[in-house]
């Protein structure tokens, strides 16, 4: 992963092997598709792994309605019949997030798990967390119903709940890294 295991993620030119390249249709610009490379496979990722937990009447989180959250949402919206739920401290990520689908907005704040679980009825199925710091963790745990998942892509920060709750209400903590792409992008979008 140049930038984490190996050097070069910022330089010009970057030595890498075959697996590393993804040959674009002549129709396809890299600018059209930049976003895609990183963000939206990290978006995807996370995204698949929730989808098949999620069904009507379900309500997920997207937690950081930023790039990678704005990805998310459209993709939750289009794999699955969960109602969107887009949190951000951001009134403009809020605006473009609702334009993109999601079904609710919400401004971080103090009571924002209050407000989440009165959304989803007591509490959601998941929870995708972009954001990984400061007190987000806490609060993605605070808005999962009994035997919700929490999706942490954004890191940098520290989960700290006792184990007791985890336990108590059944929940599960997913990890998520990048994501995985494909060899050709026949069929694009997914």
């Amino acid at each position: 992963m140049p930038g984490f295991t190996a050097d070069g993620g910022f330089a010009q030119y970057l030595r890498t092997s075959e697996r590393g390249i993804v040959r674009l249709p002549a129709c396809l610009s890299p600018v059209d598709v930049v976003p895609h490379a990183d963000a939206g496979l990290a978006a995807y990722r996370a995204v698949k792994k929730a989808a098949g937990t999620l069904g009507v009447g379900d309500s997920v989180v997207v937690l950081g309605a930023g790039g990678l959250g704005h990805i998310a949402i459209q993709l939750l919206k289009h794999l699955t019949p969960a109602d969107v739920i887009a949190v951000d401290v951001s009134k403009e990520a809020l605006k473009i997030a609702h334009e993109l689908g999601a079904d609710h907005t919400v401004t971080s704040g103090a009571a924002v798990a209050d407000s989440v679980r009165e959304i989803g009825d007591g509490g959601v199925r998941a929870v995708i967390d972009f954001v990984g710091e400061g007190d987000t963790p806490r609060q993605a745990i605070d808005m999962l119903r009994r035997g919700g998942s929490y999706y942490l892509v954004g890191y940098g920060g520290q989960i700290n709940v006792l184990t007791t709750t985890i336990v108590a209400n059944e929940l599960s903590i997913v990890g998520n890294l990048v994501g995985t792409h494909c060899r050709s992008w026949s069929g694009w979008p997914p």
